[in-house]
């Protein structure tokens, strides 16, 4: 028994120990696979962490870019709120560099570039309506700020140099006490070369007293620096033209000069603008002064180096001010041409001093009045122009030098401007120009025969000897040449008359009505001689269709220039007055006062007229009854006393001053008296 039972117990042991050897290699297994797991968990982690980290290092690098894109655009704040996007990507993927205390690349990346946009910006700022400097620069100057905290060098003293001139735009918002000069005296500790901090120090010495002496020796100093140099010139530009002090107008020139003799870029804004503070070149005191500061060959290659682009005879001054230069340099030849084309503007005067200036200088150069011959024959059109109205000027002063057949050609010009500039001096030296131009009437070219005529017409009454020309030219078959002719034989006025007929028989043609309108108005302008045309005019008078077009003005008033000869235009005259266009009852209240004692019947038409009609119009009226009035106390037609009584009556209760009712008075007074008509009251 005690042996089994021993045996029994081994078994035991041995089962035991068995059992225990089973679940040490499950606990080994175990442990094996937890770790096997632990790592391959481990390795998922760091490959997904590592993807992240390159996923946002991809969103970083695009942020960036298009931030870039947009700060190029100058889409600043579009640019702004990219790299806000793009700095929050950075920190996200930034977490290892975190943990060892430093920044990432993508981070260093971002800040630089939002640091550079913050620069970029502070120096272009624009602000729109109803918004303030500080608005923008407010979310500047923080960036800059740390971005100077954390650097060192010339980088520093770039981010100082902005934060002075943010400083500077917010002072102009009105904020007081700001650190601008002492931004810009740090940067230059730091940075002694430093192009921003000299540049932005002189604009501010420039705008803050005009120093203008110590802000010259900043700007020589960032231009020395050979860093940034297209920045430094736009301060150094616009401070001069801000502050438009002669001193600063003639640094600006200097300024210039040195940029076009280091071939320096410049735009053509910059040149337009330039050019604006430039025209006290047109003066002597400044331009003597500039004289000390540029040689004269200097100073006229530097302004046509700004006048590159610019369409120079449309600035009369710029002209003056590059002759005046070429005259200064010794180019008289390019001086006396310059010169010449300006003696039709307002600078003649001045003109003619440099003319004379040079010719005591260069007494060979060609008289001006076969320079200016020449000049009809240019390629440009404006230059052509500027010759003819120089010849005119000439012709004016009355030049024995000059026969105004020498501008006579130019009325052929292909350029309507350079015919409009021959017509009036042409017109104006009638009897010289009349005789050519009567030939040119009966070219065979219509064209030519209307550009004469419309000379003829700025002649006026002076033009008379060309009726029977134009008279031929009425039975021509252009109607521009026509109308040209028509228009002349008005503007001749009662000299033409014997062109009454034609006018006349064109009329009876029913042409249009802006062809009536012209026949019309010529038939006034000649007069009584008219007479025959009164039933076609009264048609015209009574005309519904062209109340806008002045038709029926037009009429009423060619028949009162005629006078007494269109009696039989008074129904319809009295008819007018009804009118509801206030153009034709004018009109109309005219020509009945010019009728004379014929309107005796218009009258008390003339007074309801007047009692409808505002305050300030009334006195048409009376003046028109006093008109008749007059011509009725001549006619010593006592009949019309109680009308004129009446009439009288009306006036004084319509409150009309006293000079407008006297024609009326002293007529009732007269024919009450029965006394002569006193000579002052006859017409």
């Amino acid at each position: 028994m005690r042996k089994r039972a021993k045996n029994t117990a081994g078994k035991r042991r041995s089962t035991s120990v068995k059992r225990r050897g089973t679940l040490a290699a499950i606990l080994k297994w175990v442990g094996a696979a937890t770790a096997v797991l632990s790592l391959v968990f481990g390795v998922y982690q760091l490959v997904r962490t590592v993807g992240d980290i390159r996923a946002q290092h991809r969103q970083v690098v695009e942020l960036l870019k298009l931030g870039k894109d947009q700060q190029a655009a100058r889409d600043y704040t579009a640019a702004w709120a990219s790299f806000a996007k793009a700095a929050k990507a950075a920190q996200a993927g930034g977490e290892i560099a975190k943990l060892l205390g430093s920044l990432s690349a993508d981070q260093r990346r971002t800040r630089e570039a939002r640091e550079n946009l913050a620069m970029v910006w502070a120096e272009d700022v624009h602000v729109p309506e109803g918004k303030t400097f500080s608005d923008v620069v407010d979310k500047l100057i923080p960036v800059l700020t740390r971005g100077a905290e954390g650097t060192t060098g010339v980088r520093e003293a770039d981010l100082l140099a902005h934060i002075g001139w943010a400083n500077f735009l917010r002072s102009r918002d009105g904020v007081l006490n700001l650190a601008i000069e002492e931004k810009y005296r740090e940067a230059l500790q730091i940075d002694p070369a430093n192009p921003y901090a000299h540049a932005m120090w002189g604009h501010w010495l420039i705008v803050d007293g005009n120093h203008l002496r110590e802000a010259k020796q900043h700007f020589a100093a960032a231009v020395k620096s050979g860093r940034e140099r297209p920045f430094v010139r736009q301060y150094q530009l616009a401070a001069l033209e801000w502050v438009g002090e002669d001193e600063n107008k003639m640094e600006l020139i200097r300024v210039c000069n040195d940029m076009r003799k280091d071939h320096e870029p410049l735009s053509q804004e910059d040149r337009r603008r330039i050019l604006t503070h430039t025209i006290f070149l047109y003066m002597e005191a400044p331009r003597a002064k500039l004289a000390k500061i540029l040689p004269a060959d200097e100073d006229l290659a530097t302004y046509r180096w700004l006048l590159r682009g610019t369409d120079t005879t449309q600035s009369n001054y710029q002209n003056f001010a590059l002759a005046r230069l070429s005259e200064a340099a010794g180019d008289c030849d390019t001086a006396q041409r310059l010169y010449v084309l300006l003696l039709g503007t307002t600078t003649s005067s001045k003109v003619r001093e440099g003319l004379e200036r040079c010719r005591q200088r260069f007494p060979e150069l060609k008289p001006d009045v076969e320079l200016l011959t020449e000049l009809l024959n240019d390629e440009s059109a404006d230059v052509r122009r500027q010759a003819v109205e120089g010849l005119g000027t000439l012709l004016a002063n009355n030049d024995p030098r000059l026969d105004p057949k020498v501008i006579l050609p130019a009325l052929r010009d292909p350029a309507a401007s350079v015919r409009d500039a021959a017509a009036d001096p042409l017109a104006s030296s009638a009897p010289q120009a009349l005789p050519p131009l009567i030939e040119m009437l009966g070219s065979a070219d219509p064209m030519e025969q209307a550009r004469a005529a419309r000379v003829v017409a700025r002649m006026g009454d002076q033009g008379k000897a060309a009726v029977p020309a134009l008279v031929r030219v009425l039975g021509g078959s252009s109607s521009d040449t026509q109308e040209a002719a028509v228009d002349a034989l008005g503007s001749i006025g009662p000299d033409a008359g014997p062109a009454v007929a034609p006018l006349t028989q064109m009329l009876r043609e029913r042409p249009s009505i802006d062809r009536q309108k012209s026949l019309i108005y010529a038939l006034g302008e000649i007069g009584p001689a008219s007479a025959p045309a009164v039933p076609l005019i009264i048609e015209a008078l009574r005309e519904p269709r062209d109340r806008e077009g002045f038709l029926n003005a037009v009429a009423a008033d060619a028949l009162g220039k005629i006078g007494p000869g269109a009696r039989a235009a008074l129904p319809a005259l009295v008819a007018a007055l009804g009118s509801d266009d206030g153009r034709l009852i004018t009109a109309a209240t005219g020509a009945l006062g010019n009728l004379g004692a014929d309107a005796k019947a218009a009258i008390p038409a003339l007074v309801q007229a007047m009692a409808r009609e505002e305050p300030e119009y009334k006195k048409y009226q009376a003046e028109a009854i006093g008109q008749i009035a007059q011509a009725l106390a001549v006619r010593r037609d006592r009949s019309s006393l109680d009308v004129l009584r009446a009439a009288l009556r009306a006036e004084e209760s319509a409150g009309l001053g006293v000079e407008t009712i006297a024609p009326l008075r002293e007529a009732v007074d007269d024919l009450e008296s029965a006394r002569p008509k006193h000579a002052h009251l006859v017409h």
